[in-house]
């Protein structure tokens, strides 16, 4: 987005590729609104105030095919303006691509709002949408902005059906059918991002979300995988994990590669929420400088589900009785010397 005399401007660049060089490009430029003197010290307060995206996709963990091959999509999406839904089971942080998407993007200097729709108001949505967005992303202040913006909508499904009406007439407004801005002059640069964990589709045919909207939002769709469809990913998050509360915490502890095994080999029904608060707990709760598989299955036990648990028992095998009770043995002996490791081992008969 460019301003000369007072109007904004958007500029897309496509190149011209001949035998796999660059031999030039096309510059387009699509008019929008007049811009108003207020928007930028408006946008500049919303910045300040921590409405913007701090995630960007060179941070996000990607060992695994299924997310470089998102990563990949969803890069191409940013390039255009058309709304784009994200799909995927609960706890996998679907705001953090969301806002990968926004700062790969022409908005990325502008505010990144989030809207979290299971605390939905109408009016406020309609405010949001229609009328600006004020400082506090709420309405409650008259000063409102109404430059370009991403507003990501969490949990799409839980809203009523009037606001629904609403987002497909906002979805219809902007970006038009090309995808890029319009030339009206009233043209604000609004982009919609939306997220959920309900199937859209099942929702549809049962007649509690609109199929116009489900269109509209499924032109640019991205799934994001759960934990255990891509294993290779959770080494990396580990380490971003344990890395940023080590950091904050100034507390230093090592897994051992049994506890590494372990975390990499459960199924994270609670994906990376599920995955934070192990590691939390694995942190607050080592007494010493190593933590092993035992310590892990401890918390993972700690954090789950009633009806995870009971699943778990029922699946529990010989060689689960026995690492139990191998740990049981470890961590009486550990006690019984004070917690040296040589004497330990030496009574155990183990390295």
């Amino acid at each position: 987005i460019i301003t000369i005399d007072d109007t904004q401007f958007w500029t897309n660049i496509t190149p011209i590729v001949t035998d796999n060089r660059v031999t030039g490009m096309i510059i387009s430029f699509y008019e929008g609104r007049q811009a108003e003197p207020d928007d930028e010290s408006r946008r500049r307060e919303l910045l300040s105030r921590g409405y913007t995206a701090h995630m960007t996709f060179d941070r996000l963990p990607a060992r695994s095919p299924q997310m470089q091959q998102l990563i990949a999509q969803a890069k191409r999406y940013a390039a255009f303006q058309f709304p784009i839904l994200i799909s995927g089971e609960k706890g996998l942080e679907k705001q953090t691509l969301a806002e990968c998407i926004h700062n790969q993007g022409m908005l990325k200097d502008y505010p990144f709002i989030s809207y979290n729709c299971n605390e939905h108001d109408d009016e406020k949505l309609r405010r949001l949408l229609f009328e600006g967005q004020s400082a506090d992303a709420t309405g409650s202040e008259p000063s409102a902005y109404r430059g370009p913006c991403t507003i990501y909508l969490k949990e799409i499904s839980a809203l009523s059906e009037n606001a629904q009406i609403m987002v497909m007439e906002a979805t219809q407004k902007r970006p038009y059918s090309s995808g890029f801005a319009a030339m009206a002059s009233k043209f604000s640069g609004l982009r919609i991002i939306a997220s959920t964990s309900m199937d859209l589709a099942g929702l549809v045919r049962e007649g509690r979300f609109r199929d116009d909207l489900y269109y509209a939002l499924s032109v640019t769709s991205l799934y994001l995988p759960s934990l255990r469809e891509r294993r290779d990913d959770v080494d990396m998050l580990i380490d971003m994990f344990m890395t940023d509360f080590q950091k904050s915490y100034g507390r230093f502890v090592k897994l051992t590669n049994a506890a590494r095994a372990r975390l990499k080999s459960y199924d994270w029904p609670g994906n990376m929420a599920e995955l934070r608060a192990v590691l939390s707990r694995l942190l607050v709760n080592a007494d010493g400088y190593y933590i092993d598989a035992s310590d892990v299955e401890l918390q993972i036990r700690a954090c789950m589900l009633p009806e995870s648990m009971a699943a778990a028992m029922k699946l529990r095998g010989p060689d689960d009785e026995r690492m139990a009770s191998e740990a049981e043995l470890i961590k009486r002996s550990l006690k019984k010397y004070g917690g040296n490791r040589e004497k330990t081992a030496r009574d155990l008969g183990m390295s």
